[in-house]
């Protein structure tokens, strides 16, 4: 009985330690591509890419992951309209800043592990740039929202190695 115990008195400091030290503040940059899709703008925007930074609270055996972040994005929208009977081509171009807080919530757990996320954020939509194709060029105003984000992703865990984010 006294090996037991003292086994276990020395046993269970050792584990607490290790589920204490397995939560972690994970910082980390990355880009990826760009699906926006936004029902009350006259622009459809092709698909962009960005580059961003992102820290995440990892805690054990919770689901739900706290993360914070911060994007920039590069957009571009090619189309045409019809202006007086002629049809004009344009190209537009156009710059975001994107930042907020949020959750992920994973799905299935393992090495590679889907996740669905939710966000509170601000995005600062910079000067856009519409180039009329043999008319030269004009710029629209910058804006700035506030919204909900939701969007989807995986992580994949390379053990004792890296973790990818995307």
């Amino acid at each position: 009985m006294k090996k037991i115990y003292c086994t276990l008195l020395l046993l269970v400091p050792f584990l607490l330690t290790n589920i204490t030290m397995a939560q972690g503040l994970k910082f980390g940059v990355g880009g990826g591509l760009s699906f926006f899709s936004e029902s009350n703008s006259p622009v459809t925007y092709n698909t962009g890419y960005h580059v961003g930074a992102k820290l995440k609270l990892e805690i054990p055996m919770v689901p739900i992951t706290p993360v914070a972040f911060i994007n920039y994005h590069f957009l571009s929208a090619d189309g045409s309209m019809n202006v007086l009977g002629q049809n004009i081509a344009y190209t537009y171009k156009q710059k975001i800043l994107s930042f907020g807080v949020g959750a992920e919530y994973t799905l299935l757990p393992g090495p590679i592990s889907p996740y669905l996320a939710v966000d509170f954020g601000f995005n600062n939509m910079g000067e856009g740039t519409v180039d009329y194709a043999p008319y030269g060029s004009t710029t629209t105003p910058s804006a700035s929202r506030t919204g909900i984000d939701i969007g989807t992703g995986a992580q994949i865990k390379i053990p004792f190695f890296v973790t990818l984010d995307g």
